[in-house]
């Protein structure tokens, strides 16, 4: 089980779609890592608030990496928001998964998010990232959901990561040998109740920390 879902994850870091950032088609907003267990089963379990740039939507992609998942990596994704209106990036209407929120915003609000300088050539990912930041908590499913979503209802919510050391491929780094990713691997295969300490160390998730290739 280790081995394998090791594999996986370097797979996704070779091919360049190992969640989160960087990604110039999808720049992340935020991130999330759900670890599952079950008798049989062991699963690793991704959420990448993100924006779509060919599609302009605002997406949760999910990825899934255990020793029971027949395609690892992207799942179909959870599209959050297909209409993001930028006429007023200060105050708007937005549907965000069937649910109407009026959204009002101020300079101070942007940068909390990490824009110290909106974007008028892009004004959606602007966007995409300040609802991020203010709904991050609602916009991310819940692990029950999750399952849901997934179709792996059942299983026992282990314990969740908002953020870990990310591989650079342009390093060559790859998972196997980052000790975040081995002792993560090792805490699933024991259903551990909590992360390892070691993913905390040098967390680099945050969007703001890969501004250039995004």
């Amino acid at each position: 089980m280790v081995d394998l879902i090791l594999r996986q994850l370097d797979e996704a870091a070779e091919d360049y779609s190992f969640p989160g950032p960087p990604n110039m088609n999808y720049p992340t907003a935020a991130v999330r890592l759900d670890a599952f267990a079950s008798e049989k089963e062991r699963l690793l379990a991704f959420q990448v608030l993100r924006y779509s740039r060919q599609n302009d939507e605002f997406e949760n992609g999910i990825f899934l990496f255990g020793d029971d998942v027949q395609e690892p990596g992207l799942q179909p994704e959870d599209v959050i928001a297909d209409d993001i209106p930028t006429d007023n990036p200060l105050r708007f209407t937005i549907s965000l998964r069937g649910n109407e929120r009026e959204v009002t915003a101020t300079d101070a609000d942007y940068a909390a998010a990490g824009i110290k300088r909106r974007n008028p050539d892009e004004p959606a990912l602007d966007i995409v990232r300040l609802l991020a930041h203010k709904f991050g908590g609602e916009l991310f499913l819940s692990p029950p959901d999750l399952l849901r979503y997934i179709e792996k209802e059942g299983m026992e919510h282990l314990f969740r990561l908002d953020g870990w050391r990310q591989p650079d491929s342009r390093k060559n780094e790859r998972p196997s040998r980052m000790s975040c990713f081995q002792d993560l691997v090792k805490a699933l295969g024991e259903k551990a109740k909590t992360p390892p300490e070691s993913c905390g160390k040098g967390a680099n998730t945050q969007w703001t920390r890969w501004i250039e290739e995004e």
